[in-house]
């Protein structure tokens, strides 16, 4: 039985892809930013790693607003106080959380 590629997998491999094609034209580095720009770590994930059940037990174990970590959730970056703290509670790097 084949096994499936996790969403993860299919995205890096589409992105290893992209970035192969997109050298063979020096005049593609617009595609290089906009892709990497979509490859970023999902803020979705980091916030999981919060402990909490819901979005306000992971806002309060962090001492902020739940409004602030919903937005997160949306896609907005911390800023890198934030990140910060969020790098010794989740494991990623404050470069891959704020997206540097």
């Amino acid at each position: 039985m084949k096994k499936r590629m996790s969403n993860m997998q299919v995205e890096l491999r589409t992105h290893k892809l992209i970035v192969q094609l997109a050298a063979l034209d020096s005049e593609s580095n617009d595609v290089r930013r906009k892709l990497d720009e979509h490859m970023t770590l999902p803020m979705g994930k980091v916030i999981e790693r919060i402990p909490g059940a819901t979005l306000r037990e992971k806002a309060k174990a962090l001492g902020l607003s739940h409004n602030t970590l919903w937005y997160w959730a949306k896609g907005r970056r911390p800023p890198r106080k934030h990140a910060e703290r969020l790098a010794k509670i989740t494991g990623y790097s404050v470069r891959q959380i704020i997206n540097e």
